[in-house]
């Protein structure tokens, strides 16, 4: 594996190591080795430019944060089934990303600066997938 100062900057990424195994596991599945691993580490900072406001999860409360998401998910949506996110980045992003994860749905991207046509058309392509697969988009925090 090349040192990270050796690799020509017209690289866009960095090589995997061959060395390291590929885990076949969800990324609920690695949320939760990582909460086992390091149950008190911070594991998400709210970006606010404030630093003395950012609020920090560890790895036990982004967990227990996400599972509440997965429970709410699942109170609309069936595992297996797409749901949109229209939302800027943020730790609710990260939950919901995590939650939708946690609950076997697939989520579709939406990008925040999409206006209402743009959006309608995302929803349109998400409906033709058949209404068992998709049946919401979960909430905007757009400010």
């Amino acid at each position: 594996m090349p040192e990270v100062n050796n690799i020509p900057p017209s690289l866009s990424y960095r090589p995997a190591d061959p060395a390291e195994p590929v885990l076949d596991i969800s990324i609920g599945d690695a949320l939760r080795a990582a909460t086992s691993t390091w149950r008190t580490r911070t594991a998400l900072i709210d970006g606010t430019s404030e630093e003395q406001t950012r609020r920090r999860w560890t790895f036990e409360e982004l967990l227990t944060e996400s599972e509440k998401v997965a429970r709410a998910l699942l109170l609309r949506f069936v595992s297996g089934e797409h749901v949109a996110i229209w939302a800027a980045n943020g730790p609710q992003w990260v939950m919901i990303e995590l939650g939708a994860a946690l609950a076997g749905l697939t989520l579709v991207t939406v990008n925040p600066a999409y206006l209402g046509e743009e959006l309608a058309f995302v929803l349109i392509l998400l409906s033709q997938k058949g209404e068992s697969e998709s049946r919401g988009i979960v909430g905007a925090w757009l400010r």
